[in-house]
C-alpha cells in the first residue's frame, strides 16, 4: 500500500496523445492503446506520490446518453479549467507531436506552469514546489496565519 501525506501531494496534469494518427494501425485499437498508456502513466504517478489529473478517462463521458449534449469542445474546456488548477504539466513520452498535447503545452506556458517531460524533471519540480509550500507555511506560522 502506498502511504504519503496529503500535504506532500503535488497535482500533475498528464498530457498525452489520445487521438489515433498512425495510418498503419486500426484507429480504434490505437485509441485504446493511447488510453491504456495514459492511464498506466497516471497509475505510476500515483505510486510515486503524485496526484495526477487523468484526462484519459474523459472518453467515459461519451458513454452516457446523447441527451446530455456533451461535446468534445466542452470536455476540452473542462480539462483546460482543471489543468489551470494543477501545479505541473507532465508530457507523456512520445506525445510531443500530438496536436492536443501541443495545445496543452502552449496553455501551460501561458499559465507559467512547469512543463516536465521526464520523471527526473518531474521529481525536481516536486522538490521545488514542496520547498515553496514549506516556506509559505513557515511564513504563515510566523505571522499567526493558519
Amino acid at each position: 500500500m502506498i502511504t504519503f501525506e496529503e500535504k506532500e501531494l503535488v497535482s500533475v496534469y498528464v498530457a498525452g496523445a489520445i487521438t489515433p494518427t498512425n495510418r498503419l494501425k486500426h484507429p480504434q485499437v490505437e485509441f485504446l492503446e493511447n488510453i491504456q498508456r495514459g492511464i498506466s502513466i497516471c497509475l505510476d504517478l500515483i505510486s510515486r506520490g503524485y496526484a495526477p489529473l487523468c484526462t484519459f478517462f474523459d472518453f467515459l463521458y461519451f458513454l452516457i446518453p446523447k441527451e446530455s449534449r456533451l461535446t468534445i469542445e466542452t470536455i476540452h474546456k473542462v480539462s483546460t479549467a482543471l489543468m489551470c488548477r494543477c501545479e505541473i504539466l507532465f508530457v507523456s513520452p512520445g506525445s510531443e507531436k500530438s496536436s492536443g498535447t501541443k495545445k496543452e503545452i502552449k496553455k501551460a506556458k501561458e499559465l507559467g506552469k512547469p512543463i516536465c517531460r521526464t520523471y527526473k524533471a518531474l521529481d525536481e519540480c516536486r522538490k521545488k514546489i514542496l520547498s515553496e509550500r514549506r516556506l509559505l507555511e513557515s511564513h504563515r506560522r510566523k505571522n499567526g496565519n493558519t
